[in-house]
Order: C-alpha cells, then sequence, then structure tokens
C-alpha cells in the first residue's frame, strides 16, 4: 500500500491572482508541490511516496496482446481438459483459430461449447487482471477501457494522508464551523480540485481505434506531475472518496474527455449532470475552473447528451 508523509506550509497573499503551480522539485526521495489557489493562497506541500501500491503497473489496451494470451491459455487449458485430442492454434489474417477433428459428432459438439465457455471465461479473467471493462462510449460503440470505478475504489485508502492533510490546509486558511457545514465541504473539495488542476496537463498517447488508453494511476500522476484528463479524475475521485466515504461521486465521460460530478450541495449558477446528478468537477485543466463551472466544450457535450456517467459504489 502506498504510504505517504506530508510537510505542509501555508502562506497568504495579498493579491487574488488564478489557481497554478508555482513549482515541483524533487528532493531525494521527496516531492515537493507549491500552488496557488485563485484566493491568492501559496501552499507548499512535501510528499514522500513509496513505490508500494494496491494496483500493478498497468498496461495499455491492445487487442492483440489480449487475444494472444486469451488464446495460449485456452491451447492449455484444452490439452489438460482433453489430453487424448489433439488441438493445434493457429492465427490467420490477424485472429486466432482453434482446430481439432473428431469422428464423434457428439464430443465435437462438447468440446466447441466447452472451449466457448472457457474462452470466454479467460477473457473476462485478462479484463479484470489489467483493470480493464468492456463497455460503450456515450454514442453507443463498444470499446475497452479502465476499470475507473474500481481503480477509484481501490486506490482511495492509499490517499487517505493526503486527502486530511489537504484537509489541514483549508483549516489552517479558514477554520471550520461547529458543526462543520455544507459549505466546509464545498471549500475542502474546491481546493482539492486546485491541487489536482495545478498538476500540469499533458495529453498522454493513445488511439482512436483502440480508445485510449494511456493512463496513470494517482501516485504516478503525484510523482511525475503531470497527467491527462482520465488520469487527474481518477487521482480526484480517490481523494473525495477517501475524504467523503458517503459523498455520491460520479465519473463523467464526454468525447476525448473526462470529468467529475459529486453530490454535494449545489450553488445557484452551478453546472450540474443531467436529472441531478451532481455537481461538475473540471479535474483536469489546463482551463482552471471552480466547482459547478465546465469548459464550453463539455458544456456542449452535455447539452447534446454525448455523455456517459459511471457511479462509484460507497
Amino acid at each position: 500500500m502506498l504510504r505517504t508523509g506530508f510537510t505542509l506550509l501555508l502562506t497568504l497573499l495579498c493579491l487574488p491572482l488564478p489557481a497554478k503551480q508555482l513549482a515541483f522539485y524533487h528532493q531525494g526521495d521527496l516531492l515537493n508541490y507549491q500552488w496557488q489557489t485563485p484566493d491568492g493562497q501559496v501552499l507548499r506541500l512535501q510528499s514522500k511516496l513509496s513505490a508500494q501500491t494496491r494496483v500493478p503497473a498497468l498496461i495499455d489496451w491492445r487487442p492483440a496482446m489480449a487475444d494472444a494470451y486469451v488464446y495460449r491459455a485456452l491451447m492449455q487449458d484444452a490439452t489438460s481438459q482433453y489430453p487424448a485430442q489433439r488441438f493445434e492454434l493457429h492465427r490467420q489474417n490477424g485472429q486466432w483459430q482453434m482446430r481439432y477433428q473428431v469422428a464423434d459428432a457428439a464430443l465435437g459438439a462438447e468440446i466447441s461449447q466447452w472451449l466457448e465457455q472457457q474462452r470466454t471465461q479467460r477473457w473476462g479473467e485478462y479484463l479484470t487482471q489489467h483493470y480493464f471493462v468492456q463497455d460503450q462510449d456515450s454514442l453507443g460503440q463498444p470499446l475497452v477501457r479502465y476499470d475507473y470505478a474500481r481503480l477509484v475504489q481501490t486506490l482511495a485508502p492509499e490517499l487517505a494522508t493526503l486527502a486530511t492533510q489537504l484537509q489541514a490546509v483549508t483549516e489552517q486558511a479558514q477554520p471550520q464551523q461547529s458543526p462543520p457545514n455544507a459549505g466546509d465541504q464545498r471549500r475542502l473539495i474546491g481546493w482539492m480540485l486546485d491541487f489536482v488542476q495545478s498538476i500540469p496537463y499533458r495529453a498522454l498517447g493513445s488511439s482512436s481505434t483502440e480508445r485510449g488508453l494511456s493512463f496513470l494511476l494517482p501516485r504516478q500522476v503525484l510523482a511525475q506531475n503531470v497527467g491527462d484528463c482520465d488520469s487527474k479524475m481518477v487521482l480526484m475521485a480517490a481523494l473525495l472518496r477517501s475524504r467523503f466515504p458517503k459523498l455520491p461521486v460520479t465519473l463523467v465521460l464526454v468525447p476525448n474527455h473526462a470529468l467529475l460530478a459529486v453530490g454535494m450541495a449545489a450553488q445557484a449558477g452551478d453546472q450540474q449532470l443531467p436529472n441531478n446528478g451532481g455537481v461538475l468537477l473540471e479535474v483536469a485543466g489546463p482551463g482552471l475552473y471552480p466547482p459547478g463551472q465546465v469548459a464550453p466544450t463539455t458544456q456542449r457535450y452535455l447539452d447534446s447528451g454525448q455523455v456517459q456517467a459511471i457511479a462509484v459504489e460507497q
């Protein structure tokens, strides 16, 4: 599990400036961040990240790689299940095939059914092992993508210390009410959003035919100080789930972009996921938007209904 230690220093500035990252550097095995919030406060955070995590390094989705794994495993399964039967594995025009001959029609039907069931099982194992899931995009086209919701649930405990320390920053700047109220929650979410947005945005490698997928885990986003929209979406969602276990969190996918919706109290003018799905958060940048505001391109997709909402289970 990822273990993180933090040292924080809060400096109050007088001039209101846009939220942005001011500095990031390594100091031995420590990571140092410095960023400025929209109300002009400079935050400094020092973190130490171990290489250990609940999720191993992920791979990009490659259909040929998945097929090769499935059919090689299927070949081993078949020879074990039917040791008296000869099987051959062939690849033709990019497609894998299992070939065999039987004289008994009933046995042939049995083997065919067993192979299909076993192929489906091995396919599911491959997806689960690498945190993939079969899905459709906002236009109904089939795709394989990372299982973002599962990643958030798995990684949220690893970000507990960071989430706690970000809360400490807000309390230094403006003490919470007693008892805490909805405004305290919104302020903390806003400060978390500032931190994630301030991490430089960079489009990672992707393929329009394979939908995408170069992706950084939260610890990689933090250590490399860079992330694209889905990488930063998962980081922010995991922070929220860690700090607010009961807060409804929805992952929002629109064409070539990702953001969040959270079930916090809405304010006048907040943009929300249709059908009261939560206040929207533009986590990725490079545009810096406060809670409830989204980029014009995002708004156009929302208005046209090109949206896929994925709830993170509590």
